[in-house]
């Protein structure tokens, strides 16, 4: 038998990102997802999309939305199928009262217990902002508001939440639209109004001249609370507003110009409807824009003071005709590496497809992606990409609707290198090489219960794969000569080394 190697553990660690064997094209339907990569689930009440999609510790895939004028949410394994065990059989409906209900944004809890973000309408044609909270199950969490609903009114007719987000202390902030205002509030866990955000819970801002529409929320990494959406110049015509709050909800005069920032295209309208921030603390906004003749794909980053990022495209924008007809982007999400995806749709007015646009960290397109950094997905019918998100392992997914049914597609990603991080703080491996076993442990994570350990060989395919429960923990393998790479997964986190077999 040979014996271990004593050589000490390797003090550099190597992070790899896969999404699938190295030969799946990046931007290419992932067939071991529902048929063909895309997913189709009717609702007993009909007419259903999935406007917003996020992913659980574990895997699973849930996504929320509407069904007729219930809120209607669905959660599926990693392979498509409707898990059997949220709801009935994968899927849930919540009635609140007798008019129409939506769900804009979810989230999922360190608990495991989901929030969805949306709007109801208690009377004609005047609309609260709405949050709901499921246990695990699927069942209405009794323990938030009056059995697991909060509904929300600014005094205003038209109040919709269209985004959320949890703050590091579990309060619940929610962002959308008064009327023509930025608009939000923020909830105790336990779904009262937390009095000490803004005025009685609640905050409210102009933003562009005229007003404007909030679209969606997100938090900084020193707590501060970003907001995007339409605002209005003095003319009505529409642009992309940006406004930053502190974390108690106080416009943050070093942003921009008196907390807001705005930027126009062209001249014509432009549609701000999603955002998020990068590692270094850069701010994407995505939407579309008017370009006179259709709509374009939209783009723009900010640096962290407000002002636009003048490395990014021209001036810090970006426009992308897609399809023939009209291009709506609606979703932004941004990949390890860096590189950002801008999910949508294109069609005529009539019948639409799904899109997805994958620009490097400059704006350019990026060529290896799809058609020249562009993929269009038909489903064979008239179907409209809403959200993306991406999975632990960098595939791509994508909710929307499909001839009144929520619709994912999930896509392959690349495996987009092998970069050298000098420290060795985050994974480590002993011995190394090794022979026959060796132990991880995670220096800065406590707990990896229901984590996932992978091993990929140099192509990118997976050799070995197991749930790890503690660490250290050791780990047997069999495995021929040669270089390989581990991969843990720990939640949403990722972290990876590189091992070499003897």
């Amino acid at each position: 038998m040979r014996s271990f190697s004593k050589a000490a553990a390797f003090v550099t660690v190597f992070v790899m990102v896969s999404a699938g064997t190295a030969n799946a094209q990046a931007g290419s339907l992932d067939v071991s997802f529902g048929i063909n990569g895309l997913v189709t689930t009717p609702f007993l009440n009909g007419g259903s999309n999935g406007n917003t999609v996020t992913l659980q510790d574990d895997g699973k895939i849930v996504v929320a939305g509407a069904s007729n004028s219930d809120v209607a949410v669905a959660r599926y394994n990693s392979d498509g199928s409707l898990d059997n065990s949220f709801g009935t059989g994968g899927q849930v409906t919540t009635t609140i009262g007798t008019m129409n209900n939506m769900a804009y944004k979810i989230l999922v809890q360190s608990d495991g217990k989901i929030v969805i973000a949306g709007t109801a309408e208690p009377g004609a044609s005047d609309f609260d902002f709405l949050l709901i909270r499921y246990n695990t199950d699927g069942t209405l969490d009794n323990a938030f508001g009056p059995g697991g609903i909060v509904e929300t009114s600014f005094n205003t007719l038209n109040d919709v939440a269209y985004s959320c987000v949890l703050q590091s202390d579990g309060k619940i902030i929610s962002a959308g639209t008064a009327d023509v205002q930025f608009a939000m509030s923020r909830h105790n866990t336990d779904g009262t109004l937390d009095s000490t955000f803004g005025t009685n819970g609640l905050v409210t801002s102009p933003v562009g001249f005229n007003g404007g529409l909030g679209r969606a929320v997100a938090i900084q990494s020193d707590g501060k609370l970003v907001m995007t959406g339409i605002c209005f110049d003095s003319s009505f015509v529409k642009g992309f507003g940006l406004a930053r709050y502190t974390s108690d909800g106080i416009s943050d005069s070093t942003f921009g110009i008196d907390g807001v920032a705005a930027s126009y295209f062209t001249g014509n309208n432009d549609y701000a409807q999603s955002m998020a921030i990068q590692s270094d603390g850069k701010i994407v906004v995505a939407g579309f824009d008017d370009a006179g003749a259709k709509f374009f794909f939209a783009a723009e980053r900010y640096n962290n003071d407000g002002s636009l990022d003048t490395s990014f495209g021209i001036g810090g924008k970006v426009t992308t005709p897609v399809g023939t007809y009209n291009d709506y982007g609606r979703s932004v999400a941004i990949q390890s590496d860096g590189k950002i995806l801008v999910g949508g749709y294109t069609g005529d007015d009539i019948s639409y497809d799904y899109v997805l646009v994958r620009y490097n960290s400059d704006g350019s397109l990026d060529p290896v992606f799809g058609n020249g950094g562009k993929v269009i997905t038909d489903f064979g019918g008239s179907s409209e990409g809403l959200c993306v998100t991406l999975q632990s392992d960098e595939k791509i997914v994508v909710s929307g609707t499909h001839e009144g049914n929520f619709a994912l597609a999930r896509y392959n990603n690349d495996v987009v290198g092998i970069h050298e991080i000098t420290t060795s703080s985050l994974l480590n491996i002993f011995p190394n090489p090794v022979s026959f076993a060796f132990t991880i442990s995670l220096n800065n994570q406590s707990s990896v219960i229901n984590s996932q350990l992978t091993i990929f060989d140099v192509t990118g395919r997976v050799v070995q794969e197991q749930k790890i429960n503690s660490q250290p923990y050791t780990v047997n393998c069999q495995l021929s000569s040669g270089v390989y790479f581990v991969k843990v997964r720990v939640g949403q986190k990722m972290y990876s080394g590189k091992l070499l077999v003897e």
